[in-house]
């Protein structure tokens, strides 16, 4: 998928949250997205729009001197996601279809994104959501024929808080698949909410899979910005599970179908490059969905 002139609205809005958690002064806001401008003006546009925001948030954080302007709300949100999980587990544990169920959770923790278009957020309300309603587009039976025969499945994480709802999804898996090997791969840099190593300290993730990095601090998963190991899981991996808006925009520029993408349509761009409504909760491969 690639940058639209909406997006540009998007990565402006996006800069200014950025800058307003970071300093209060309008002089360091003005200075900061000036900067921002100004990579806009020259950045290449026929791309997938998270590979622009590398360049956004790296002109914010070089021009104000703070390289994680969502440290502390990282924090906050895997704290409230954790008052959530006693109860998930009990409706995971009491569904006939526990895959089913713990896919239902994780694609409802998708809905804490401060990189969207979406101003506000309700946890609950996305939950009940999820277990009531369901999905817009659902390939669950051919995700678990793959993962049947699967040797090696990589997760592609995406947000902070998101990710310990995507931990009730994994340790699923594990249970369902005990001889599966699972991969779970975190952004190896800070940008926006998105997930990194620093971020998942006493949740426990390394118990279920193994942790790798991409390398460059983009909000979506860009193989030839991995390093070897990296890349090496990525080829190898015979099923991929793409978590969040920003996977989809980079991943859907391939024809995968070992890639199943699970998300919350949440911006306009998206919501007409796959005609779907926003909000719609989607659990699908590429071709199932363009």
């Amino acid at each position: 998928m690639k940058v639209k002139p909406e997006c540009f609205v998007c990565f402006v809005s996006q800069a200014i949250r950025a800058t307003e958690i970071i300093s209060k002064k309008d002089d360091d806001a003005i200075r900061a997205l000036k900067n921002v401008a100004k990579v806009l003006s020259e950045i290449e546009y026929n791309v997938a729009p998270p590979l622009i925001s590398e360049f956004v948030y790296g002109s914010i954080t070089k021009t104000l001197d703070h390289d994680d302007p969502y440290s502390e709300i990282k924090k906050k949100y895997n704290k409230i996601a954790l008052n959530y999980v006693d109860d998930l587990k009990r409706y995971i544990e009491d569904s006939d279809d526990k895959l089913q169920a713990a896919i239902n959770i994780s694609v409802a923790g998708n809905i804490i994104d401060f990189g969207s278009q979406i101003e506000k957020f309700n946890i609950k309300e996305t939950l009940n959501k999820a277990i009531i309603e369901g999905f817009l587009v659902n390939d669950i039976e051919d995700f678990k024929l793959k993962i049947t025969k699967a040797k090696t499945l990589l997760f592609l994480a995406d947000n902070a808080g998101e990710i310990v709802f995507d931990k009730l999804l994994l340790q699923t898996i594990k249970n369902l698949y005990p001889n599966l090997n699972i991969y779970i791969a975190l952004r190896g840099k800070p940008i926006i909410n998105d997930v990194t190593k620093n971020d998942i300290e006493g949740l426990g993730l390394e118990e279920i899979g193994t942790l790798i990095e991409s390398t460059k601090p983009t909000p979506g998963f860009w193989p030839d910005y991995c390093d070897n190991l990296c890349k090496k899981i990525y080829k190898k991996a015979d099923v991929i599970i793409s978590k969040g808006q920003g996977n989809f925009e980079t991943l859907s520029e391939f024809d995968d179908d070992r890639v199943f993408f699970l998300f919350i349509i949440k911006c306009s761009v998206v919501e007409k490059y796959l005609n779907k409504p926003k909000y719609s909760h989607i659990f699908a491969k590429k071709s199932s969905l363009c």
